[in-house]
């Protein structure tokens, strides 16, 4: 969002004549709230994914399986998928340690096919 309102006043003051080219940076200006606009991405995805678990997960599930046992044990290894986010020894915002959340992320969508391929 900040990027098109940066390119729409630029083009507007480049319009109007009246001052010199409007020019900044993009990286410098934009780089790291693309990066942390990224990482909300991703915990938007963990919290959509959780949404949809439990969603499916419930009481009727179990009233129809008739296994509430095994519903149960489902929902323990998705509460687990939190774990390893809620538990980063680093700040998830920090470009510097991009490598590792994404192989916290990784893992947590290899996590998420082995629970769906097992229910």
């Amino acid at each position: 969002q900040g990027s098109k309102t940066y390119l729409a006043v630029r083009e507007k003051i480049e319009l109007s004549g009246r001052d010199q080219r409007w020019e900044f940076d993009k990286k410098k200006l934009f780089d790291r709230t693309n990066y942390m606009k990224d990482r909300c991405a991703d915990l938007a995805e963990v919290a959509e994914v959780l949404d949809n678990f439990h969603s499916i997960l419930g009481q009727e599930l179990k009233a129809v399986t008739g296994d509430a046992q095994g519903i149960d044990e489902v929902i323990g290894k998705v509460e687990g998928l939190v774990v390893p986010l809620e538990t980063v020894p680093f700040d998830i915002f920090d470009k510097r340690y991009q490598t590792s959340w994404e192989s916290v992320m990784s893992k947590f969508r290899s996590d998420v096919e082995q629970i769906e391929q097992n229910t």
